[in-house]
């Protein structure tokens, strides 16, 4: 897998510390294994998934099949016939010279390099506690005796 890994980094075009930090690995960690040390962990998968949805996961992990997604699933709907439709905002026209509104074909990303990079959307959690107040001290000594301090209530 690690020559697969390999792969999907050239053909970025980023140097190994790039790419590690892209996919959210340390470059340490990326090295060690590229140098055989490590074996690639489920989190490495997973952060290469997340930053390039096109690789083909079976390509990845089990080195079959193409290093991208087939298309056939993206584009099933195109094998159907299309209807005839009436365009209502070109009112000069009559049903019989409507022409058949062809099916929009997909875009198909055959690079690593087109893969859109994820922005990490910033989330602010807000959590309402209780205030606390404090209601013993304790101060201990190197003869392993110590002494508690209670603050006096108003």
């Amino acid at each position: 897998m690690k020559e697969r890994i390999k792969e999907i980094q050239e053909t970025t075009g980023m140097t190994q510390s790039e790419f590690a930090h892209h996919i959210g690995l340390s470059p340490a960690a990326l090295s060690s294994i590229y140098g055989g040390r490590t074996n690639p962990t489920l989190k490495t998968v997973e952060c290469i998934q997340s930053k390039f949805p096109n690789i083909s996961l079976s390509w990845l992990i089990n080195g079959t099949g193409d290093m991208f997604l087939n298309a056939k699933n993206l584009t099933s709907d195109q094998h159907q016939d299309p209807q005839p439709t009436l365009d209502f905002d070109e009112p000069q026209q009559t049903p019989q010279t409507t022409r058949q509104k062809q099916p929009k074909t997909m875009a198909i990303q055959t690079s690593v390099k087109e893969t859109p990079i994820n922005q990490a959307e910033n989330e602010v959690k807000i959590f309402n506690k209780q205030k606390r107040s404090i209601t013993e001290i304790r101060v201990y000594f190197d003869d392993l005796t110590y002494e508690s301090f209670v603050p006096q209530k108003k």
